[in-house]
């Protein structure tokens, strides 16, 4: 139940920036199963792909802005940080490994690489699979993170999402209203 809602609520998040993403973008998260108490890792993937579906590695990475457990790659692409590099995959079925990367953990130097490989479905253009992800050097043995995963291509059309915050209240109910128990707008002390 819990993943089926995540993906409930993702589809919906991921359809309203549907006008900001690039048809090549993927966002999701990795539901996190061993070892326990990690929790969840947001992602976020640009992944461009030849004709054959294969992801070409030199224009695919991990997108910076909607992630923060990923270092900033040494080069930028189209004039912004982007994070670490695919080394290969393909869409068909889906696969995607990452470059090796490094980061600094509590003082200590460690590499990570990343391996989603999972299922697709073209009509609603959503990736699930599986989650791993070794991390070497902070321990004296490599540790193996794994879960399960779940990415979506924002739709191709533009949808109306509604920004609760900044729309103004239409056909609802006053606070005179809902205290007077209907559409009777006179407060309860006023007696009359």
């Amino acid at each position: 139940m819990k993943t089926i809602l995540t993906y409930a609520v993702l589809s919906f998040f991921v359809s309203c920036l549907s006008a900001f993403a690039q048809r090549d973008d993927y966002y999701g998260s990795a539901s996190i199963d061993s070892p326990a108490g990690l929790g969840n890792i947001d992602l976020a993937f640009h992944l461009e792909t030849d004709d054959g579906g294969n992801i070409i590695s030199t224009n695919s990475y991990i997108i910076l802005e909607k992630t923060i457990l990923f270092p900033k790659a040494d080069n930028q692409v189209d004039g912004k940080d982007v994070g670490p590099k695919i080394q290969k995959g393909e869409l068909f079925p889906f696969y995607l490994e990452t470059k090796s990367f490094t980061t600094t953990v509590t003082e200590k130097e460690v590499t990570r690489k990343i391996i989603l490989d999972g299922t697709n479905s073209t009509e609603i253009d959503s990736i699930t699979g599986t989650y791993t992800e070794t991390i070497s050097g902070y321990l004296p043995a490599p540790v193996t993170v794994r879960g399960t995963f779940v990415l979506v291509r924002p739709a191709q059309e533009a949808f109306h999402c509604q920004y609760l915050d900044t729309l103004e209240p239409t056909d609802e109910l006053t606070i005179e209203e809902i205290r007077a128990g209907g559409s009777d707008p006179r407060p309860l002390n006023s007696g009359t």
